[in-house]
C-alpha cells in the first residue's frame, strides 16, 4: 500500500512539474500578433502573412520585436541589394510603406513610444549602448543588449543627394556596420521623427528625416528600418533598472550627465535661412575642430529648429547649464554644410546667440 501511495505521489508532482515547466514558457507561436502574452517577458511569434518567426521581448510597460522586420514589399530593400543582408538586419522600408507594414496586433511605434523605450533604458545619453547587440557593430562598437533589444547597424538608403564630411550620397545604401535607423509613425509635414544609434556613441538620437522630399534638396524617400511594437504597451515611469554610464562618452565623446526632460531652447537672432532647410543642431561640450572630429563625438545635446532661429532641444537631450559649441547642420543644394559658434552660455537649457557668431565648418 505504501509503495502504491509513493508511486502516485511521484507520479503527481512529475505531472505538476510538466504542467508548471510549459505554463513558464517564453515562447509564443500564436500566428499573427502573438506573444507577449501573460507573464512571459520574452518569445518568439510568426507571422502569418509569409510565415516568417520574429523574437519578441518586454521592456518596461512596451512589447518590442527583437528584431528588424524583414517582411517584402513591392518597394523595400536590402542593404546592398544583397538578400543575405535582409535576413540578418531586416528590410528597409519608405515611411508611407512603413507605416502599415507591421503585423496584425503591432504597429509602428510613434515618437512618444520610441522615447518611453529610450526612458526606460537609462535616457538618451546612454541607452544606445543598453540597446545595442553585442556583435555586428564596427571598430568596436558593440553593447551590452541589457534588454535583449539586439539592435543591429543595418544602414539605410538615401534617395536624395546630400555629403557628409567627406562622404557623398547620391541615392546610395548607407551600408551596414556603423548606423540602425528606425522610423517612427509621427508626421511633421515632409519629415517624420526617427532614432539613430550609432558605433561610436553611447546614446540615442532623435531627428527628423524627409519622407516626402520633393524641394531643393533633392528627390525621393529615405529607407529605414523598422521595429514593430505590440498594441496595448503601458508607460513605465520608474526605467528599467539601468544605472547611468560614466560621463565620459566612446572615442573621446563627453556625454551630458545632467540632461533633464524639461523644455529648452536656443534663440539664434538674425538667422537668414529657412528653418526647414535645417537638418540638426547638436551642442558640445568640447569643440571639434573638424567635421571628421565631430562625427566621432557624442553631443551632449541634439535640437531642432522649429521656426526661424528658434532651436528646440527635444525630450531629455537638452543641455542645461554650460558653455558650449554649438552646430548647425543645413542642405544647401544637396549638400550639408556645417556653421559653428563656440562659447555659447545656456542657462537651465535656455540661451541666445547672434548669426554672426556663426562660421562655416569644414
Amino acid at each position: 500500500m505504501n509503495s502504491k501511495l509513493t508511486k502516485f505521489a511521484l507520479t503527481a508532482a512529475l505531472v505538476l512539474a510538466i504542467t508548471f515547466t510549459l505554463s513558464c514558457s517564453s515562447s509564443d507561436d500564436n500566428g499573427g500578433g502573438g506573444g507577449g502574452g501573460g507573464g512571459s517577458t520574452s518569445g518568439t511569434f510568426k507571422d502569418d502573412r509569409d510565415s516568417k518567426s520574429y523574437k519578441w521581448v518586454k521592456i518596461g510597460g512596451q512589447t518590442w520585436m527583437a528584431e528588424n522586420l524583414n517582411y517584402e514589399t513591392s518597394s523595400s530593400k536590402c542593404n546592398n541589394n544583397n538578400p543575405a543582408n535582409c535576413t540578418t538586419f531586416g528590410r528597409l522600408y519608405e515611411w508611407s510603406t512603413a507605416t502599415s507594414v507591421c503585423p496584425s496586433d503591432w504597429h509602428l511605434p510613434s515618437d512618444a513610444e520610441w522615447q518611453e523605450l529610450v526612458n526606460c533604458a537609462g535616457g538618451d545619453n546612454v541607452a544606445g549602448t543598453y540597446l545595442k547587440a553585442t556583435h555586428d557593430w564596427n571598430n568596436g562598437g558593440n553593447g551590452t543588449d541589457k534588454f535583449g533589444f539586439a539592435a543591429l547597424p543595418g544602414g539605410s538608403f538615401l534617395t536624395f543627394v546630400f555629403t557628409i564630411s567627406t562622404i557623398h550620397y547620391d541615392s546610395s545604401f548607407v551600408p551596414i556596420g556603423e548606423y540602425a535607423y528606425w522610423w517612427s509613425s509621427t508626421d511633421i509635414g515632409e519629415k517624420a521623427y526617427n532614432r539613430r544609434i550609432s558605433y561610436n556613441a553611447n546614446n540615442v538620437e532623435r531627428y527628423e528625416a524627409p519622407h516626402n522630399n520633393t524641394g531643393n534638396n533633392g528627390t525621393g524617400n529615405n529607407f529605414y528600418s523598422v521595429r514593430c511594437v505590440k498594441n496595448g504597451g503601458t508607460s513605465s515611469s520608474n526605467g528599467c533598472g539601468v544605472s547611468p554610464l560614466p560621463s565620459s562618452g566612446s572615442n573621446g565623446g563627453t556625454q551630458n550627465s545632467s540632461s533633464s526632460s524639461a523644455t529648452g531652447k536656443l534663440t539664434i537672432s538674425g538667422f537668414p535661412y529657412s528653418y526647414t532647410s535645417v537638418s540638426i543642431v547638436s551642442a558640445y561640450t568640447t569643440n571639434p575642430s573638424s567635421i571628421e572630429l565631430m562625427n566621432k563625438l557624442t553631443a551632449a545635446g541634439i535640437g531642432t529648429m522649429t521656426s526661424n532661429g528658434v532651436v528646440d532641444w527635444g525630450l531629455a537631450n537638452i543641455p542645461r547649464t554650460g558653455t558650449y559649441t554649438i552646430v548647425i547642420s543645413r542642405l544647401l543644394n544637396k549638400d550639408m554644410i556645417y556653421y559653428k559658434a563656440t562659447g555659447v552660455s545656456l542657462t537651465n537649457g535656455e540661451g541666445s546667440v547672434a548669426w554672426s557668431k556663426f562660421n562655416v565648418f569644414e
